[in-house]
């Protein structure tokens, strides 16, 4: 810091003035209730007791999109079923949206379909859908659209934009006026 001070010419620099030394006049007055910027970050009551657990799934989300990422998948699904994870729509989203590769990210959505509890919502499909046209695979990407309205899922806003946005993105502007 003394450095950088001495450098630049110490207190001729205004960014390193207090507030009130650098709005001294009546003109610039330091507001009586200032605004908290980090209000809505701070956890709320319910929320406090949870915070760790929140840590931990971020972490164990992030091993196993490492997982999908770094291995073939036949060992990845090994590791999957050593987890002790719940899977929720929560969980795997997060999963998915940490961009691993398109065809493990497809076996993972498959693989998960089939364990005990779980079944995929209209967050997933949609994130499953984006991960497709993101690749261009459109074909895919209609296929997801097609088992969501056999499983009676409805798309939100997000899914039709998404789509929209693929089918334009390829060139079949037809196709997306049409959804």
């Amino acid at each position: 810091y003394l450095a950088f001070v001495s450098h630049y010419g110490g207190s001729n620099c205004g960014c390193y003035k207090s507030y009130s030394t650098q709005y001294s006049t009546s003109r610039y007055r330091k507001p009586s209730n200032p605004i908290r910027r980090d209000a809505d970050k701070r956890p709320k009551k319910e929320d406090k007791q949870n915070v760790g657990k929140k840590t931990y799934m971020s972490d164990t989300i992030i091993q196993i999109s490492n997982i999908l990422r770094c291995h073939s998948w036949e060992f990845a699904k090994e590791q999957l079923q050593r987890f002790r994870v719940k899977w929720d729509s929560f969980t795997v989203n997060q999963v998915l949206k940490t961009h691993p590769p398109m065809e493990k990210a497809w076996l993972f959505f498959n693989w998960v379909s089939k364990e005990k509890g779980f079944n995929h919502d209209k967050f997933t499909y949609t994130t499953m859908v984006d991960i497709f046209g993101e690749a261009g695979r459109i074909s895919s990407m209609k296929h997801v659209l097609q088992m969501m309205y056999e499983k009676g899922i409805k798309m939100t806003d997000v899914t039709y934009t998404s789509v929209v946005h693929w089918l334009s993105k390829s060139g079949d502007f037809e196709g997306a006026v049409k959804v």
